[in-house]
């Protein structure tokens, strides 16, 4: 099961509660089997997104960014520090997007802010796929990315980011570098 497939299941469980009671991870009774099954194999990262004796409904872990993120992240054992692999073919990219500059490497300084005070933005493909990304104010890491087709993500962080990537190009065995 996927991270994909925890969110779908959180989502299907809707307003039903979730709690924490230290490393146990407790579901209502009418959670249905599949949901369940959906749930199961990512007990911890819901754990890691719960506090000890805190009980809510699943909704509020899609809705708050920083449960999400911890619900998307890696866990110990799996890829090490969610890197995708950019693609390094120029083509195909929007003949508008052509000025902005190119996420510079995994490690390099990256400015946040541009010139002029505002957000700084970046281009990169990721498995044919050209994305803009852009640092948002206050500067706090929060981050949007654009797709070619014109949907916006608002995300918390370049980890969260990174993480929302490796689900969206659904390949656990190749991940990006940002």
């Amino acid at each position: 099961m996927t991270r994909l497939d925890l969110l779908a299941a959180l989502r299907a469980l809707e307003a039903l509660p979730l709690a924490r009671e230290g490393g146990r991870l407790l579901l209502p009774e009418e959670t249905p089997e599949e949901v369940f099954q959906a749930i199961r194999p990512h007990k911890a990262r819901l754990l890691r997104a719960l506090e000890d004796g805190e009980e809510v409904p699943a909704r509020a872990l899609l809705e708050d960014p920083r449960r999400r993120a911890l619900l998307l992240l890696p866990e110990e054992g799996e890829e090490k520090g969610v890197s995708l692999t950019r693609d390094p073919d120029p083509s195909g990219c929007p003949t508008h997007w052509q000025r902005v500059p190119e996420l510079p490497p995994r490690g390099s300084r990256v400015a946040m802010v541009d010139e002029a005070g505002f957000g700084r933005l970046y281009r990169f493909k990721v498995k044919g796929v050209w994305y803009l990304l852009k640092f948002l104010p206050p500067f706090d890491g929060r981050v949007s990315l654009t797709d070619q087709q014109g949907r916006v993500r608002v995300l918390a962080s370049l980890d969260e980011a990174a993480g929302f990537l490796a689900l969206v190009t659904e390949d656990e065995e190749d991940v990006l570098v940002i």
